[in-house]
């Protein structure tokens, strides 16, 4: 059996290499556009090169500061940004200041990549003989399809499979949950995570529970609180009972 010594993020570079040589055999060509390249070029070309500003919109948000170090020992340069990170709008500050750029302009983004859907539909039909529309082509299964497509979906299977197995908060609802091997040798393919990269996910999902059940114990503590201000607010003191009147 052949070894391939990797680390993790470059496991998940050939988990990705292989989806996209299975749905490329599949006809779908229109993966084509989601490659980095594509996808990182097109996108700086529909954005402002200019410096940024106070005020400018970024991916990130819009800009309300810049901090620029003026001396030796300052604080290193930073942007903040207003923004809303689930549901809640917050100022956040960002010191890998290079990758804090414009926002694209969607109203150019999304049609160039339409028309670029199309014609990959174009060439997919003339490719194929056939007449699919953009949203269809043949399954993995089809007889259609070559058999090198189904060996590469069944080698991701297993890989994405052992990224699903390393995350704590795993669910059996994903797709990645299951493992189903239709290859001759199929059930040969076997992959082990690099540990201590696994350990990094762990405790990065371990944090990220952490930081929930805080937020949702600060949240329950605000929720009494605001219940308790509407008793107080609701609340009337019994007026009290007049006294009597003496007789003239």
């Amino acid at each position: 059996m052949a070894n391939l010594t990797l680390t993790n993020n470059q496991l998940k570079l050939i988990q990705n290499a292989l989806d996209f040589y299975a749905r490329v055999g599949m006809g779908q060509l229109s993966v084509i556009k989601e490659h980095p390249t594509f996808e990182n070029v097109l996108s700086n070309k529909l954005r402002s090169q200019q410096p940024l500003k106070v005020g400018d919109k970024t991916e990130r948000g819009e800009v309300v500061e810049i901090g620029k170090p003026k001396k030796k020992g300052d604080r290193p340069p930073y942007i903040k940004t207003k923004g809303v990170w689930n549901t809640n709008e917050e100022i956040r500050t960002w010191t890998d200041v290079d990758q804090v750029k414009h926002s694209i302009d969607y109203s150019r983004f999304h049609p160039i990549r339409e028309q670029a859907d199309k014609l990959f539909n174009k060439g997919k039909n003339l490719l194929l003989k056939s007449n699919f529309n953009h949203h269809s082509s043949y399954g993995i299964f089809s007889l259609e399809v070559d058999e090198s497509s189904r060996v590469a979906y069944d080698i991701l299977q297993v890989i994405r499979h052992e990224f699903w197995k390393a995350y704590p908060n795993r669910s059996e609802a994903t797709v990645d949950s299951r493992v189903w091997l239709r290859t001759q040798d199929g059930e040969k393919i076997a992959c082990t995570l690099d540990g201590s990269s696994t350990k990094k996910i762990e405790e990065k999902a371990t944090k990220l529970e952490e930081m929930l059940a805080l937020q949702v114990k600060l949240v329950t503590k605000l929720e009494l609180e605001v219940a308790d201000l509407k008793n107080r607010l609701a609340y009337k003191k019994p007026s009290k009972p007049e006294k009597p009147s003496k007789p003239s």
